[in-house]
C-alpha cells in the first residue's frame, strides 16, 4: 500500500468538543493522516483532547499555547514527520465534507504554487469569506464577495491546502503573530514569492460562533479584539516601508473602534473588557512597528539590493530566482539591478523583486584584450562612482552582488557604506592573474558565498585573506515538477533505436561541448549507435566556437548524429530523454545540470573536476572521468549503455542523493541566514564598535565552519 501523504491539520484550544463534532466528519473515510495540536488551556482539556485523538486514530502534538501560525507551524512539521507533503489546515469549528477536503489536497498536490481555500459559507448560506482585498494605504481589509471576485488579495487561513514546496518557500505561518493578520501575511508572502492564490468550486461551513462569540450575543471575545487590532500593526511592520507602516498605527484607534463594533455596541454596557483588550492590542502593534528598525536583522524586514551581470536564463540566473525567492518569501524587500533587459526580467518580477535597469561594465574574457582595456577600465570606475551614488540614495541594508563578473558593485557598496555579500558562482583556476583581478574586489565585501568549495578554494588560492570571510552554500535545485519519468526498460527499447545522449549548458569551451562532440565520434567508431543533442547557447564574442562545433558535426564521422538545439526550457522533456546525460566540462564550480540529471533520475557522466566532483559521488551516484579526456568519456558511456542494471542503481541512488544535499530549502535558508547576518554584523558593530559578534553559520553542518567576527572584521573559526 503506498504510503499516505496527505495530512490535515488543526490547532486545538478549549474546542474539543468542537473537534468530535467538525473534524471527525471531515476526516471520516478521508485517506489522510491527521494532526491536532494542542495549544495548551488546562489539564482538562489536554485530557479530554489525548483521549479523544487516542479513540479517532489521530496524531496528538502538545504545545504551549504560542498562537495559531505556532500551532499550524507544529502541526506540518509533524506531519512531514510522519511522510505527509500536502496539508490541510482546518479550524475547528470548520465543516467541510471529505470530498471536499480530497478537492482541496488534490489541488495543492496537481499546483505546487496554489495557495488553496474553498468558498467558505455561513450557516445560513450566506458567504463568510471567499478571499479578501487589502488596501495598503489605509491598512483596511475587503471581503465582500461582489468586492474581491475572482482575484483575492488573500485567503483565510480557516481552511488552507498547501503543497510542501511552496510551504518551504515561505516559511510557514510568521510566529510574529498571535492570532489574526498570520493569514493575510502569509498570503502576501505567497505572492512575492512566485506563487499564487486559489479559491475552490467546493464549499466550506464556519461556524461564526464556534471560536469566536461569547454567550450567544455577537460579543466576541477579548483575545479577538487585542489581536485584530495588533495583528494589523504586526503585518504592517513586517511588509510596509516604514512610513507607510507609521501611518497605519496613527490610524489604528478608528480601525480599533470598528473592531470594537463588530460586537455590537450593547456589550459595552456590560464590560469595557472590548474597549480594553482592543486598545492593549493596539499599544502592542504600535511597539512592534517602533521596534521594526531596531530588531535584529534576523527578525525584521530588510530592504537588499541586488546586483546581477545577466538578464539571461542559464546556471546562475537562475539560481538567482531562488535566491530571490527566498528572501521575498519572508518579507525582505528586494531590487535587482541589470545591466539590460532580457528573458529573466518577468521571471524576476515575479519572484517578487523589482527591477532597475542600468548600464554596468561586465568582465568577460573577450573584453580583457589589451585594446579593450583602457575602455574597460574607465567605464568600470564611472560605473562604480553611480552605483555608489545610487547606493547612498537608497541606503539598502545589504547589497547583494551575484559573481565576482562585476566588482564595479563591491567597490560601489564599499563607497556607500553598505553592507555588501559577493555570491561567488566561479572558480577560475587558470591564469593566476586573473583570478587574482577578480579576486581583488571580493575584498570590499563583508560577506562571500562560495557554491562549491571548489569555488572557495580558487577564490582563496587568489586572495587568502578571503578565507575568514567566506562560507560554501551549494546551489538548492527544483527537481521535475511532476517527478522524474522512470527510463525505459532495454525489453522496452524500440528495436533498432539509437542510445541517446544529452548535454545541456552554454557552448563554450569551458563547458566541454567539444569534448562531448569527439566522444560521440569515438562511440561511433567502436560501433555503438548514438545521438547527442546538446541545449545551449553562447556568450557575446564566443560565437566562433559554435561555428566550429557546427563544422565538426556535419563531419562524415558524425553527421546526422549531432544536433546542436539552441536554448532550451525547461529541460526535463529533454533530460528524461536520455539514455545518458553528459556533463564534460572542462572548468565547472558547481554544476547544476548535474544535479538536474540526478533529479531526473537519469545516470550521469561528468568530469571530475571543482565542483562536480562535489555534486557526483564516483561509482555511487554518477561516473567521473578526466576533464578533456574524450576517450575516457566514451569509455565511461559505453559500460553504462551495456550495464542497464548499472544505470538504474546510478539513477537511483543519484536522485535521492541529490534531494537529500541540494534542496531548495536548504539553500534558501542558508542564503536568507547569509544575508540577514550581513546586515546584523553591520547593525552590531555600529553600535559596538570593536565588539566581537557571531555570525549564523550556513551551508552544509559538516562541511561549513562555523565562524566569529573579530573586532578587525575578519572571520575566524571557532576553536
Amino acid at each position: 500500500m503506498p504510503p499516505v501523504t496527505d495530512a490535515v491539520v488543526v490547532v486545538n484550544h478549549r474546542s474539543h468538543a468542537l473537534l468530535a463534532t467538525y473534524l471527525a466528519a471531515t476526516t471520516d473515510g478521508l485517506e489522510a493522516t491527521v494532526v491536532v495540536v494542542d495549544n495548551f488551556s488546562d489539564d482538562d482539556e489536554r485530557a479530554a483532547v489525548s483521549r479523544l485523538a487516542r479513540e479517532r486514530g489521530w496524531h496528538l502534538v502538545t504545545a504551549p499555547n504560542d498562537g495559531f501560525g505556532a500551532g499550524v507551524n507544529r502541526g506540518v512539521e509533524a506531519a512531514r514527520a510522519l511522510g505527509a507533503s500536502v496539508f490541510l489546515v482546518l479550524n475547528p469549528d470548520l465543516t467541510l465534507t471529505p470530498a471536499g477536503a480530497r478537492e482541496l489536497l488534490d489541488l495543492a498536490r496537481a499546483d505546487h504554487d496554489a495557495l488553496v481555500a474553498p468558498h467558505v459559507l455561513r450557516p445560513d448560506g450566506s458567504v463568510w469569506s471567499q478571499g479578501g482585498l487589502l488596501d495598503r494605504t489605509t491598512g483596511r481589509t475587503r471581503t465582500r464577495p461582489e468586492l474581491v471576485g475572482d482575484e483575492p488579495d488573500w485567503l483565510t487561513g480557516a481552511c488552507l491546502a498547501v503543497h510542501v514546496d511552496l510551504w518551504d518557500r515561505v516559511g510557514g505561518f510568521s510566529e510574529d503573530f498571535f492570532m489574526y493578520w498570520e493569514d493575510i501575511d502569509l498570503s502576501v508572502r505567497v505572492a512575492a514569492a512566485g506563487g499564487h492564490l486559489l479559491v475552490a468550486p467546493t464549499t466550506a461551513v464556519h461556524d461564526v460562533g464556534g471560536t469566536q462569540e461569547h454567550g450567544g450575543s455577537r460579543r466576541k471575545s477579548d483575545l479577538y479584539y487585542r489581536h485584530n487590532c495588533r495583528g494589523r500593526l504586526v503585518f504592517a511592520a513586517r511588509n510596509l516601508e516604514p512610513e507607510l507602516a507609521r501611518r497605519w498605527v496613527r490610524s489604528a484607534p478608528r480601525y480599533a473602534r470598528d473592531v470594537v463594533l463588530r460586537g455590537g455596541r450593547r456589550q459595552l454596557l456590560r464590560s469595557p473588557g472590548p474597549v480594553l483588550a482592543a486598545l492593549r492590542g493596539t499599544l502592542e502593534g504600535a511597539r512592534f512597528v517602533r521596534r521594526g528598525a531596531r530588531r535584529p536583522a534576523a527578525e525584521r524586514p530588510l530592504r537588499v539590493v541586488v546586483a546581477h551581470p545577466s538578464p539571461d536564463l542559464y546556471g546562475s540566473d537562475r539560481q538567482l530566482l531562488e535566491s530571490l525567492r527566498a528572501l521575498t518569501a519572508r518579507g525582505h524587500r528586494v531590487t535587482v539591478v541589470l545591466p539590460h533587459e532580457g528573458p529573466l526580467v518577468p521571471l524576476v518580477v515575479d519572484a517578487g523583486a523589482q527591477v532597475r535597469i542600468a548600464g554596468f561594465p561586465v568582465l568577460r574574457k573577450s573584453e580583457l584584450a589589451p585594446t579593450r582595456l583602457p575602455r574597460l577600465l574607465w567605464g568600470s570606475l564611472t560605473a562604480t562612482l553611480r552605483a555608489a551614488r545610487r547606493l547612498r540614495s537608497d541606503r539598502p541594508d545589504v547589497l547583494y552582488v551575484n559573481t565576482v563578473t562585476i566588482p564595479v558593485w563591491a567597490a560601489a557598496g564599499r563607497l556607500a557604506g553598505v553592507p555588501t555579500l559577493t555570491h561567488v558562482h566561479e572558480a577560475e583556476d587558470g591564469n593566476r592573474m586573473v583570478a587574482t583581478a577578480l579576486a581583488l574586489p571580493v575584498l570590499a565585501s563583508r560577506t562571500v558565498v562560495a557554491n562549491s568549495a571548489a569555488a572557495r578554494e580558487a577564490l582563496v588560492r587568489a586572495v587568502p585573506r578571503l578565507a575568514r570571510r567566506t562560507l560554501v552554500v551549494h546551489n538548492g535545485v527544483a527537481g521535475p515538477p511532476d517527478g522524474p519519468v522512470d527510463a525505459p526498460t532495454d525489453a522496452e527499447r524500440a528495436p533498432g533505436a539509437p542510445w541517446h545522449l544529452v548535454s545541456v549548458g552554454r557552448l563554450s569551451p569551458r563547458k566541454g561541448t567539444d569534448v562531448a562532440l569527439e566522444a560521440v565520434a569515438l562511440l561511433v567508431a567502436a560501433g555503438e549507435d548514438v545521438r547527442l543533442s546538446a541545449a545551449g547557447t553562447t556568450f557575446a564574442g564566443y560565437e566562433w566556437f559554435e561555428d566550429e562545433l557546427r563544422t565538426r558535426a556535419r563531419q562524415p564521422d558524425l553527421a546526422g548524429r549531432v544536433e546542436l538545439l539552441g536554448y532550451v526550457h525547461p529541460t526535463w522533456d529533454l533530460l528524461a530523454s536520455a539514455d545518458v546525460v553528459l556533463v564534460p566540462s572542462r572548468a565547472e564550480p558547481f554544476g547544476n545540470t548535474a544535479v538536474e540529471a540526478l533529479l531526473a533520475r537519469r545516470p550521469l557522466v561528468a568530469s571530475d573536476v571543482q565542483g562536480l566532483a562535489e555534486v557526483v559521488r564516483d561509482g555511487t551516484t554518477g561516473l567521473l572521468v578526466p576533464p578533456g579526456d574524450a576517450h575516457a568519456l566514451a569509455d565511461a558511456v559505453a559500460a553504462l549503455l551495456h550495464d542497464e542494471q548499472r544505470r538504474r542503481t546510478l539513477a537511483s541512488t543519484g536522485e535521492d542523493d541529490a534531494h537529500e544535499r541540494f534542496s531548495l530549502r536548504r539553500y534558501a535558508d542558508d542564503v536568507v541566514a547569509a544575508v540577514t547576518g550581513t546586515a546584523g554584523d553591520a547593525t552590531n558593530r555600529a553600535s559596538t564598535p570593536g565588539s566581537t559578534t557571531a555570525t549564523t553559520p550556513v551551508g552544509d553542518p559538516a562541511s561549513t565552519p562555523k565562524f566569529t567576527r573579530t573586532p578587525d572584521g575578519e572571520l575566524e573559526p571557532f576553536v
